[in-house]
């Protein structure tokens, strides 16, 4: 019989991260170049009423699907306006339900083999989810990837949990499972079906069930209809032929080519970032994996490791690549790891990554307590931090210090752990509970920095306050130029994101950029200090740097 106080302690923990996390959300501008590229069709879409056609700078733009427009837009309907905490917030929904979606595989892959394990399997699984950088950082951002994920986990589940049971109720989880494949399309696009397909088609194989991979074919009919909600209206308004160019260059092109995408990188690309990316417990995926290779004839099991490898390569073989393109898979590894955990859990690993942790965290306090008094101090970014974060960085380093000191006193006469063969719950290792500490203490160190350090990193990177002067110097709906040739025109959203009812007009050379200056009195030119030395006849009336850009503003001499 399941324990009811158990059961919910992957529920406890989400809504632990909504309280800590969500107060945050707004305050904060858009953070460039992701979040703009997000926001800005959201502000345009509500200030249109247009729920089909995502646009920047009045010009349609299909880099995503709509699912994160959509969470936007609702939150914002609902309350009569948006704002970043309101864009925000579906980010975060989502990220909460990748946890517990984590959380479920765990249960589902320990019930199997040690009954009444699956609760502290789960709770394993949701706790190293809360404590994992990417996940945090994911969640708290107006960025697609999460949603896509977390619709890819819940399908995931969903299969899982239909595969094991019979009639209607099969079908009917089964269904519901390629339901959430068909959200996954419309977060990122065709992929959010077409891996998952592939790799339940493989898994199928593998026991030769024939009629299960047929039964793909009907169940793939109910994600397009999901998807077709928004493909259908969107060529309605858009035509065919421009919106299967898009179709074609947003996803297959992007596969094959880097001219659109974030190409030039290895084929290793994500086995070198996950230590990144995991952080602390990516120590503990070797022994994880070996105990989930040996026991591959579970099904249950063989199907995650299918989903984690199967993600793996088929992403490395992509011209493009992003730590975040790998998420959908986390899922079955934090699944795979809470397995582990309540079955066979290696003293030595754990030892290695209690040990690691309790380094990285006297480090870091050591920094945040010790580097203001030193030269690290007088650096430009740490003075910005430090200035205004001096009993924050001590609160910080607290935490830090208490998680080396668990992490450690619990390395201390801790007999290696043995197989969980019985079903009744036997007394925490002293070990796991100085992981526990360690995931405890790491998730309050995530929730500091979203408190204290991310809103003064804000102070330095926010076009809200450049956008504001510009406003307040032209016209209502006045266009501004932008010359910036390179790379720097990837930031062209985050201005428009505070530039409601402006646009701006692009110029690949200065020639034409100072003809249009001279047009029209009164006119403002975005450029930077090196490009503003190409025009002649103009004068600078403000310069900025938000970040590491520099920018000028011109305008024709009277």
């Amino acid at each position: 019989m399941r324990v009811p106080s158990e059961a919910r302690l992957p529920g406890y923990l989400a809504a632990a991260a909504l309280l800590c996390w969500l107060p945050t959300l707004g305050w904060r501008g858009y953070w460039y170049p992701d979040e703009p590229d997000v926001a800005l069709p959201i502000l345009e879409m509500f200030a249109r009423g247009d729920w089909v056609v995502p646009t920047q700078n009045g010009q349609p733009w299909l880099d995503y699907p709509p699912l994160a427009y959509w969470g936007g837009l609702f939150w914002s309907t609902l309350a009569g306006a948006p704002s970043a905490l309101l864009l925000r917030l579906t980010p975060l929904l989502f990220g909460l339900a990748f946890v517990l979606c984590s959380a479920r595989l765990a249960r589902l892959l320990a019930n199997t083999t040690a009954p009444m394990r699956g609760e502290a399997a789960a709770t394993y699984a949701a706790l190293l989810a809360l404590a994992t950088p990417l996940v945090w950082f994911q969640s708290i951002n107006i960025h697609v990837d999460m949603g896509f994920a977390a619709a890819q986990a819940a399908g995931l589940w969903l299969y899982l949990e239909g595969d094991a049971r019979t009639g209607w109720q099969r079908y009917h989880r089964l269904s519901a499972s390629f339901a959430c494949f068909g959200l996954a399309v419309l977060a990122k696009g065709p992929l959010g079906l077409l891996l998952p397909g592939f790799i339940l088609t493989l898994w199928h194989l593998s026991y030769r069930e024939w009629r299960r991979v047929w039964l793909l074919a009907p169940l793939t009919l109910v994600a397009l209809a999901v998807a077709m909600v928004w493909w259908w209206p969107l060529v309605q308004r858009l035509g065919l032929p421009y919106v299967g160019q898009e179709f074609w260059l947003q996803n297959f092109d992007r596969f094959s080519h880097t001219s659109r995408g974030h190409g030039g990188k290895s084929v290793w690309f994500y086995l070198q970032n996950l230590p990144g990316d995991l952080a602390l417990w990516c120590i503990l995926l070797p022994p994880a994996l070996q105990l989930a290779w040996q026991r591959r004839g579970d099904r249950r099991v063989r199907l995650l490791l299918l989903w984690c490898v199967i993600s793996g390569i088929f992403l490395s073989l992509a011209s493009t690549k992003r730590s975040v393109y790998l998420l959908p898979a986390y899922p079955a590894l934090f699944a795979l790891l809470g397995l582990w955990l309540v079955n066979r859990p290696s003293a030595a690993w754990l030892r290695a990554l209690l040990w690691f942790a309790g380094t990285v965290f006297a480090l870091g306090a050591a920094a945040a307590l010790i580097g203001p008094l030193t030269h690290l101090g007088a650096q430009p970014a740490f003075a910005v931090l430090a200035g205004s974060l001096r009993w924050p960085l001590l609160g910080i380093g607290g935490l830090l210090g208490m998680g080396a000191v668990l992490a450690l006193g619990a390395t201390r006469n801790t007999p290696a752990a043995q197989p969980l063969t019985s079903a009744t719950p036997e007394p925490l290792p002293r070990l796991l509970r100085g992981l526990v500490a360690s995931a405890i203490t790491l998730f309050l160190l995530l929730t500091a920095v979203s408190w204290w350090v991310l809103p003064v990193i804000d102070t330095v990177r926010s076009y809200q306050p450049a956008a504001a002067w510009l406003d307040a110097h032209l016209p209502a709906a006045a266009p501004i130029g932008f010359y910036v040739p390179g790379k720097e025109t990837t930031k062209r959203s985050a201005w428009l994101c505070y530039l409601p009812g402006h646009r701006l007009e692009f110029f690949s050379d200065a020639a034409t950029a100072q003809r249009w200056l001279s047009l029209q009195p009164g006119r403002l030119l975005l450029t930077d200090p090196e490009h503003a030395l190409a025009f002649e006849g103009t004068q600078t009336l403000q310069q900025w740097t938000i970040s590491t850009t520099h920018w000028t503003v011109l305008q024709a001499r009277p």
